[in-house]
């Protein structure tokens, strides 16, 4: 029985993470091309077996060993049988923007408040592990995109940023009005941070930044006009006498003010008292 020669091979863009093709008649006369950023996954029946990188396969008994012990005797005399193939995009994908979806509430280590703190930024994601991230993300579905991955991995992303960043803001013992100076060094942990998380889905993180990191308006006017009180001490000090002193001071000099304004209202009604006697 002879077989007409059957090319299994997927070319899609960046935005596509993996696709699963559909062969009907797979037989010993295949072929599977599989471009340099792919890796291509065999599935029967819902499991997965043979795995394959970059090239050009002459799909033989012996280039699939994992199917081959499971479809010995069909495979061995050349009947063809229906599989499917996943092709996994391995390519770095480095432009994804993320944002806190609310401020994360944390007490400012220098001044007494709770303040709301937003965050935003940018990450970069690859495929690390095709048949971990298959089999435990993408599972019956027929293609997988990049913003199906945001989605995916959102929540724990969200969680370990507020984390991580909470627990910096203490660790550093700095206000939230500095802490962007800190930027760098909270983009590494988070990224450490998320790689231990996706790890099981067979995903990098292979970039990660935080752009900024703000708090509301209010919260912001707030600790501000603390930081303003704290560095007016702060020179008082320096001047040899404590803000406490200038507070008596500016009490005592208000004090004297109205009193002087008062003893001239004083003079005034009375000069206009005695010109209405006369």
């Amino acid at each position: 029985m002879s077989f007409l020669p059957h090319v299994i091979e997927h070319e899609g863009d960046n935005n596509t993470l993996v696709y699963r093709y559909k062969c009907e008649d797979l037989n010993t006369k295949s072929k599977l091309i599989v471009h340099d950023t792919q890796e291509a996954l065999f599935f029967k029946s819902g499991q997965a077996f043979d795995l394959f990188g970059g090239g050009s396969h002459n799909l033989k008994t012996e280039n699939l060993p994992l199917l081959k012990k499971v479809f010995s005797k069909i495979y061995s005399g050349g009947i063809p049988f229906p599989v499917e193939v996943y092709f996994i995009n391995k390519v770095n994908v480095l432009d994804i923007t993320w944002g806190t979806d609310a401020p994360i509430d944390v007490k400012d280590p220098e001044y007494p408040v709770i303040v709301g703190v937003r965050a935003n930024g940018q990450t970069g994601i690859r495929i690390k592990d095709s048949r971990r991230f298959v089999l435990k993300v993408v599972g019956q579905l027929q293609d997988y995109s990049v913003d199906a991955v945001r989605r995916a991995v959102k929540g724990m992303m969200l969680a370990s940023i507020k984390e991580c960043i909470a627990k910096a803001i203490i660790e550093k013992g700095v206000s939230i009005l500095k802490i962007s100076a800190y930027l760098s060094e909270l983009s590494q942990k988070i990224m450490a941070n998320l790689n231990e998380r996706v790890d099981d889905l067979g995903i990098e993180i292979n970039h990660f930044v935080v752009t900024s990191i703000d708090t509301p308006k209010e919260d912001a006017e707030e600790l501000r006009s603390l930081m303003d009180v704290d560095q007016e001490k702060r020179r008082m000090d320096m001047m040899g006498y404590t803000y406490h002193d200038k507070r008596k001071y500016d009490i005592a000099e208000g004090a004297a003010t109205n009193q002087g304004m008062a003893g001239g209202l004083m003079g005034i009604g009375m000069g206009l008292g005695v010109g209405g006697i006369l």
